[in-house]
């Protein structure tokens, strides 16, 4: 047997390798736009995370989103049971898991209370962005109250085209107009314009939150955010390196109902072209 053959094996059918067993490390999946002038280049793990990257058309580079620094949770409002797709970060065990990965996506599904929850996580053809979403299947006789928290942690540190680094400055602004949070870099030495970050939800949006600390308490584990004590988003800002974004989405999917989440996350100018 194969390593690839050991942890996993090839769906002709699907176009897609499904990973089966735990592997040693985290497996990464690499998607990225078409050539347009700009690139974009996210890495999805087989957990949900990973770094993304921008480059402009010169060659100046931002590191977007760092390593082990973007989850997606799910939180049974009434019970307070909080669980991760792929069943990490957070310690609440999962069922039924399977993990796709596709060219053009990566497809993380499994169980947990009652709930059959797929994420899935790509790179438009021409956007310099990602997209994930989640699609939540009740698969009980009774309503359910779901909160879905997206977290991402903005670098925003990178390079000039000639190799010279550069470290950011930044403060979080929450927008309700557009649904989450920008990581607005103030360092005047950055030579691009896309220097700043956002992460935003498309339906189901109740609040934002832009310092870390808010969402993971002082010791900063992924693992042990605080909606594992009942925390909600209340729109609070955050400054220099405590700055994350954290968009909350609440929604009541009925017996045996099926509902959808969606964010992007990405490099911006500003508020604008977010909203356009």
């Amino acid at each position: 047997m194969s390593t690839i053959e050991k942890y996993g094996k090839f769906l002709t059918s699907e176009g897609c390798f499904e990973i089966t067993a735990e592997p040693p490390r985290k497996w990464r999946n690499i998607h990225y736009n078409q050539w347009g002038g700009e690139e974009y280049y996210a890495e999805a793990t087989h957990i949900g995370d990973g770094a993304s990257r921008y480059r402009d058309a010169r060659g100046n580079t931002v590191n977007v989103i760092g390593y082990d620094a973007k989850y997606l949770y799910l939180r049974d409002d009434e019970t307070n049971t909080v669980f991760n797709p792929a069943g990490m970060p957070v310690a609440t065990d999962v069922a039924d898991r399977v993990i796709r990965i596709y060219p053009s996506q990566t497809e993380i599904a499994s169980s947990c209370a009652g709930l059959r929850v797929t994420q899935r996580i790509f790179v438009p053809r021409t956007e310099c962005l990602e997209a994930w979403t989640l699609k939540i299947e009740n698969e009980t006789d009774r309503p359910r109250r779901i909160s879905v928290f997206a977290y991402a942690s903005f670098a925003l540190t990178g390079n000039d085209h000639e190799g010279r680094g550069f470290w950011p400055d930044k403060y979080s602004e929450v927008h309700k107009n557009l649904g989450g949070v920008l990581i607005i870099n103030r360092a005047h030495k950055m030579p691009l314009a896309k220097k700043n970050g956002f992460l935003v939800a498309l339906n189901h949006f109740r609040a934002g939150n832009g310092c870390r600390d808010d969402f993971t308490r002082a010791d900063y584990s992924l693992a042990a955010p605080k909606i594992l004590w009942g925390w909600n988003c209340d729109n609070n800002a955050g400054y220099v390196w405590d700055t994350a974004a954290i968009v909350q989405c609440t929604l009541t999917i009925p017996a045996n109902g099926t509902e959808r989440v969606d964010f992007l996350a990405g490099p911006c100018i500003g508020a604008e072209e977010v909203k356009v």
